[in-house]
């Protein structure tokens, strides 16, 4: 049968919820701590799993549970024989010689592989991480019709004092806070988030504004220190999930970051290939049908980014859903595909700087003209506007003219040679 709580509380798992567990790759490690929470939005893991063939076995075994809506017990007896035909079962002691084997970072304290409370544990969180994953994305679909979430924690002798301080809170759905502090917030943790409309929501408890903040937590004896996201509201509250949960389930950001690292890696001749490789995935397609943090959508030359004071930090040029908004208000016209020529445009077009910290990209051969602003801290780069070209040879020309005539003042225009 399944287990009672889990499905009074979630119900029938829906194809979100589905999908959200079954696209997750595997990942053996050494702790829970030494996979970020980013990471773990993208990966299946299990503490001390490395060197142990199992994460197949417990990630099979969550799936059936799942779709055949097994209790936690029917879990447990299903996978323990598994894990102990594989040696992952108990303390990382010899049976023999009673040597330990394998102590945690900066203890004496043998390693504990599986056990009924471990399972359990494994248990409890994939489910509700799954399951929050696939609310989270309802939630956003539907947000036209409810724009406000309260979180909910379940105010007893159990809930923590952080997870006690944000229940009843609201925010608008897609307001930054829940990138950090979407349920669960913690092993075991059993808060959710309600929609609510407009005229649901009680007086006072409407937050907006506020910042994203930033603190180093230690995680085990050894006292290695993870960082951890939280968020100050304009009152100065300030709110944290536990370590190793500030990522919101099921949330994009860690692919957009894989993204950012990589393009910046990559040599200016691999660029536009690479951008074309974005173009045929879905990643920006199902990036701007639910815009959800900047999206890495090309990365400027030092020389470009030196000209708009960008001589420190990032090259990489974002894509903010604010911009993405406005883009698709006012140039709704723009295929998912035109974007993506936004790198090739800065590769191949004609440069014109505009002020200090704004360069125009004209590629005439593209049909299109980008806009790239440089923060005033010059600490990031933004594309602030994508258009097409006239098409008729009169206008183009003159257009360009136009474009080309912006330079003046702010240097000569040029081709983008990198």
């Amino acid at each position: 049968m399944p287990d009672p709580q889990l499905q009074a509380v979630f119900g029938k798992p829906a194809k979100e919820v589905v999908e959200y567990f079954d696209r997750k790759r595997q990942q053996p490690s050494e702790g829970w701590e030494t996979v970020s929470a980013a990471e773990q939005q993208r990966a299946f893991t299990a503490a001390q799993s490395a060197g142990f063939n199992i994460l197949g076995d417990i990630q099979d075994t969550l799936k059936r549970a799942r779709d055949e809506g097994w209790s936690v017990s029917q879990f447990q007896d299903h996978l323990e024989p598994l894990l102990r035909a594989k040696g992952w079962w108990g303390k990382a002691i010899d049976p023999e010689t009673g040597e330990i084997l394998k102590m945690y970072p900066g203890t004496h304290n043998p390693v504990k592989y599986g056990s009924p409370a471990r399972l359990r544990l494994i248990y409890d969180t994939n489910m509700a991480t799954s399951y929050g994953a696939g609310r989270r994305e309802r939630q956003m679909a539907v947000k036209g019709a409810f724009p406000y979430l309260r979180y909910i924690a379940v105010m007893d002798g159990r809930t923590r004092p952080a997870h006690r301080a944000l229940h009843g809170q609201v925010w608008p759905v897609d307001h930054p806070i829940w990138a950090s502090i979407y349920p669960p917030n913690g092993f075991r943790c059993r808060c959710m988030t309600q929609s609510l409309t407009g005229d649901d929501v009680p007086p006072g408890t409407l937050n907006e504004g506020g910042d994203g903040i930033e603190k180093y937590v230690p995680v085990n004896a050894a006292r290695d220190m993870v960082k951890l996201r939280g968020w100050r509201t304009a009152d100065g509250r300030e709110f944290y999930p536990d370590a190793g949960f500030d990522v919101a389930p099921g949330t994009s950001a860690s692919h957009l970051e894989h993204l950012a690292r990589s393009l910046e890696r990559l040599p200016e001749s691999a660029r536009i290939p690479a951008a074309s490789v974005l173009t045929k995935s879905q990643a920006f397609s199902l990036w701007r049908e639910n815009p959800q943090g900047n999206f890495p959508i090309a990365v400027a030359s030092q020389k470009d980014a030196n000209r708009i004071g960008q001589k420190e930090g990032s090259r990489i040029v974002n894509l903010s859903p604010d911009t993405m908004a406005k883009q698709d208000r006012v140039h709704k016209e723009l295929t998912n595909a035109e974007y993506l020529l936004v790198q090739k445009s800065m590769s191949l077009g004609k440069v014109i700087q505009e002020g200090a910290h704004n360069l125009i990209y004209v590629y005439e051969e593209g049909g299109q003209v980008a806009v790239v602003k440089a923060t005033k801290t010059g600490q990031a780069l933004f594309l602030t506007s994508v258009r097409r070209l006239h098409t008729s040879d009169k206008a183009k020309g003159k257009e360009i003219l136009r474009l080309l005539g912006k330079g003046a003042g702010g240097g000569a225009p040029q081709p983008s040679t990198k």
